[in-house]
């Protein structure tokens, strides 16, 4: 527990708390005062904190005086970059095939496209009519630790231009971005290359705002698919059956693999679920749009299947009995929505993957925050940072439950 000064006066004095072992961040504000009139108004006019999703004053008076005590609690809240701290997310990255094939890529085969690409300034996929330009910066294996890693940046012409002030005059300046340029963030992703289960390869993500897990694995699966396009048989199989080709060559078959990263649960959301309230929980079935009874104007887009849970369930381990019961019909259902509230009476919504059960926002994966960063990261940089990929490194190896 961090403990700094908060307030200091004739006739007060209080402390800032902030929790940081535990995902959830709650911060509390205690405050003393003399008389209860003053613990009165300093309730009333309390602006020390930014909204959050809920705040709580409560004022308790003895013989020396009336203590206030203020909480903010905000578990599920995406956390500022500051240069010297950055969250990592937990994540597998699970490799698949579209084809109908047994056969799927080794992780070191899928790097070497991606690092091939990358020393030949070649790893890109542009968005949004040339304004938005996803790729891979640096991509380096580490043989002594069986690692690899990835830089990924996104670079946005429609980002605002940067502006900085001088702290002591101030003066604020303006970094104004050319026509041909566009603002810069970039993220770090390790990956373990020997798989903890079939195809499946624990790795850390650094959360960076614009470099979400959907955005990384789209871009390397557009990276596979233009390879494929290219040569389609980089990635191929021996027939079956042994066939051979009219040389009397075993004959061989062509498939396109396909990578995606797939969140781990955060501690605290399985806290709450299991200590909570479920409210509902509701799956959708996308179909064909067709119209709406007899309206011109409205069609029907989707079914949505509410669910509940039965009070006597034990909940330990409830989000895992739920995603088990659910995922058997992911061919009917593709999203799904729990609506819960904790035990702080906060009220949330969980979307998810029907066929992964991989929560939708990153506020719900698992992370853990490396703080005191020296130096301090920029929000972006053309190579790998050493003492950056060091500590995820050191982290990747120690595994999920640090």
């Amino acid at each position: 527990m961090n403990t700094t000064p908060a307030l200091r006066g004739d006739n007060r004095l209080g402390s800032d708390e902030e929790s940081t072992s535990d995902p959830s961040l709650t911060r509390h504000l205690g405050v003393k005062f003399d008389v209860l009139s003053d613990a009165l108004l300093f309730k009333l006019t309390w602006g020390c904190y930014p909204s959050a999703q809920e705040q709580k004053a409560n004022i308790s008076c003895d013989g020396s005086g009336c203590s206030l005590r203020l909480s903010q609690v905000n578990a599920y809240s995406m956390a500022p970059m500051r240069a010297d701290e950055r969250r990592i997310y937990y994540y597998d990255l699970m490799i698949g095939k579209r084809e109908k094939s047994s056969h799927v890529p080794t992780l070191r085969e899928l790097f070497d496209l991606w690092q091939e690409r990358t020393q030949a300034k070649n790893a890109f996929h542009v968005l949004q009519d040339e304004k938005v330009i996803y790729q891979i910066n640096d991509a380096r294996l580490n043989n002594t630790q069986d690692k690899i890693t990835l830089l990924i940046s996104v670079i946005d012409k429609l980002m605002p231009d940067a502006a900085y002030a001088d702290m002591q005059t101030r003066v604020t300046t303006v970094m104004k971005k050319t026509a041909q340029q566009g603002g810069n963030l970039s993220a770090h992703l390790v990956i373990n290359i020997d798989p903890y289960k079939t195809n499946t390869h624990l790795c850390l993500l650094e959360g960076v705002r614009r470099l979400n897990a959907t955005s990384i694995y789209r871009l390397l699966n557009r990276l596979i698919r233009d390879a494929h396009q290219t040569d389609n048989m980089r990635f191929s199989y021996p027939d079956p059956g042994g066939a051979k080709t009219r040389d009397g060559a075993p004959k061989r078959h062509s498939y396109l693999p396909l990578v995606r990263l797939n969140g781990h649960p955060s501690p605290t959301l399985i806290r709450d679920l299991e200590n909570g309230h479920i409210r509902n929980i509701k799956l959708t079935k996308t179909k064909e749009a067709t119209a709406f009874s007899d309206s011109e104007f409205l069609t029907e887009e989707s079914y949505e299947l509410t669910l509940g849970i039965k009070p006597e369930v034990d909940r330990k381990g409830l989000f895992a009995k739920i995603l088990g019961a659910v995922t058997k019909h992911k061919d009917d259902y593709k999203t799904g929505r729990i609506a819960f509230t904790d035990q702080n009476r906060n009220n949330h919504n969980l979307e998810f993957d029907v066929e992964t059960g991989e929560p939708a926002s990153e506020d719900f994966i698992k992370y853990t925050t490396l703080r005191k960063i020296n130096p301090p990261l920029a929000d972006a940089s053309p190579t790998i940072v050493g003492h950056m990929e060091a500590e995820m490194l050191a982290l990747l190896a120690v595994g999920p439950g640090a």
